[in-house]
């Protein structure tokens, strides 16, 4: 019975022997044997992804060098898309036996249907082809084993990135663990500095308003002494201004009521120097009459007038003299 094996690289078949599977385990079917990764990957993906060598090319031919002499000469074979019609390679069974210790007998009658000698090239042809599978499937099984080792390679690799990734989600599960543990001590650390500054504020401003009333209280009362002081300087000066002020007031008085015994006086005297002035100007009439009768008579020479005047006479010297002068009615000065 053929069976079909499938590539895990290019998706190409091959045919194979169900007798060669036994004896040879790693071979066809040992992919399927193989321990399988848990990480589910393409198959296209195969092959080293940690180190820095290259995975080797999965090839479904070998070189020309490792190809068996006789495969050079025979036929090439079917793609690997198109699959060989199944066959039985094991000869018809023969209806007669042959006892033991005799030789076999050869048929005249074409078996199968064929000549011996066509016979004869069907099986070398089936030897060939027998061959060339075997040799195809010891290439594939070395082309299984490398692409077993790359996936055991690639599971390795896998297996450690899942491991470095476990390792790194915790470290980042630690880190952001610490770093919310941290930002968590410093909303507290800030919240309790805001409390302690805000408290520092209260008190320190609840102390200034103190201060800042006492200040208030002292500088009010201050003023007000100050004022009290000034009020009493001012006063004091108001007092004295008034004491000055009364003296002159009473002096001015003093002034004036002795003006006004001067004034009295004065107007006493100039109501007597009126009324002697007044008798004076009559007197300086009458004289100037009398003193004109006489002048005319002396020029005309009256001589009925007995009496000559004299220079020495008192009328001559009271009309030579002219009145007295008011100065000496005066009294004492003022």
């Amino acid at each position: 019975m053929w069976t079909q094996l499938r590539y895990p690289r290019g998706g190409q078949t091959s045919d194979a022997i169900d007798g060669d599977h036994d004896a040879n385990p790693s071979g066809f079917l040992g992919l399927e044997s193989a321990s399988k990764p848990d990480i589910n990957l393409p198959r296209s993906r195969l092959g080293s992804t940690f180190g820095n060598e290259d995975p080797p090319a999965l090839k479904t031919a070998l070189p020309a060098k490792d190809a068996p002499k006789g495969a050079s000469r025979a036929a090439p074979p079917a793609p690997p898309s198109v699959t060989t019609p199944r066959r039985s390679l094991l000869p018809a069974p023969k209806s007669t036996s042959t006892p033991a210790g005799y030789p076999k007998q050869r048929s005249g009658v074409p078996r199968n249907g064929f000549s011996p000698k066509p016979d004869l090239q069907a099986r070398e042809a089936e030897r060939q082809l027998v061959q060339r599978l075997k040799e195809r499937s010891e290439r594939q099984a070395r082309q299984l084993g490398l692409a077993q080792r790359e996936l055991g390679r690639a599971v390795c690799g896998f297996q450690a990135l899942a491991v470095a990734t476990q390792h790194f989600f915790r470290k980042v599960e630690d880190i952001t663990a610490s770093h919310e543990a941290a930002l968590l001590e410093m909303e507290n650390s800030h919240t309790e500095a805001i409390a302690t500054l805000q408290g520092d504020h209260d008190r320190k401003v609840q102390e200034l308003v103190s201060a800042h009333e006492l200040e208030k209280k002292e500088l009010e009362e201050n003023f007000e002494r100050l004022r009290l002081s000034l009020q009493a300087e001012k006063n004091i000066l108001l007092e004295e201004k008034i004491q000055i002020l009364q003296q002159q007031n009473e002096d001015l008085k003093a002034r004036i009521d002795q003006n006004t015994v001067v004034t009295r006086q004065l107007s006493e005297e100039n109501a007597n120097l009126q009324e002697y002035v007044e008798k004076e100007a009559q007197e300086k009439k009458r004289l100037s009459r009398t003193n004109e009768e006489l002048l005319w008579k002396l020029q005309t020479g009256d001589p009925t007038s007995p009496i000559k005047l004299s220079p020495t006479s008192p009328v001559y010297r009271g009309s030579s003299s002219g009145p007295s002068s008011p100065a000496k009615f005066s009294t004492t000065p003022r």
